[in-house]
């Protein structure tokens, strides 16, 4: 096992995935954590879909992209100069590319259900990131269809969609500076 700071040091944000099979029990131990992870009031309010199919994965990756077409074309001129500056675009070729995807959602009548999710998942992207695969948290723009497609009813809202597969080792992943903690931190 790695050392916690190495993981957190380690950990990127990866869209490109080679297409290597990852056995379903290394995807089932890595979700293990959501288990640990703490929630309010302790209720654990998260439902996950994982979605091996391939399909299915491509079917939710076509959604994926004609609802990103249309919200970035939509968008104010603000948010085009960023995805242009960062490079996002409406194609999201690592929803079919990942052998996984993990949908996560959340119980909208739980307590501080979003705050638990996300708590989880970030967990979880540390689990990930410590048995050397790679994922991207992407919050899905076309919600509903997405839940539809996966037969979850509206009593969860889905929070992301984790793919999760061996990263691509020639996907350039920038260096990104990381600002010192005196830069956001203020002690009362």
């Amino acid at each position: 096992m790695s050392d916690f700071w190495d993981v957190v040091k380690e950990r990127r944000t990866c869209r490109k995935f080679l297409r290597e099979e990852i056995p379903l029990e290394t995807v089932l131990r890595l979700l293990d954590v959501f288990k640990y992870a703490p929630s309010g009031a302790n209720r654990h309010p998260w439902k996950i879909v994982l979605v091996k199919d391939e399909a299915l994965r491509k079917e939710i990756r076509r959604v994926s992209e004609e609802a990103e077409s249309d919200f970035h074309q939509r968008a104010p001129d603000w948010m085009k100069a960023f995805f242009q500056e960062q490079g996002i675009g409406p194609q999201k070729p690592f929803l079919s590319e990942a052998p996984y995807l993990v949908c996560v959602f959340g119980r909208r009548k739980s307590p501080y259900f979003k705050e638990s999710v996300w708590i989880a998942v970030g967990l979880f992207l540390l689990a990930v990131t410590n048995a050397h695969l790679g994922t991207v948290p992407y919050t899905p723009s076309r919600k509903r269809a997405i839940s539809d497609l996966l037969k979850v009813n509206l009593e969860w809202d889905l929070q992301l969609i984790l793919p999760v597969g061996v990263r691509d080792p020639n996907e350039f992943i920038a260096e990104r500076p990381k600002p010192d903690v005196r830069e956001f931190l203020s002690i009362k």
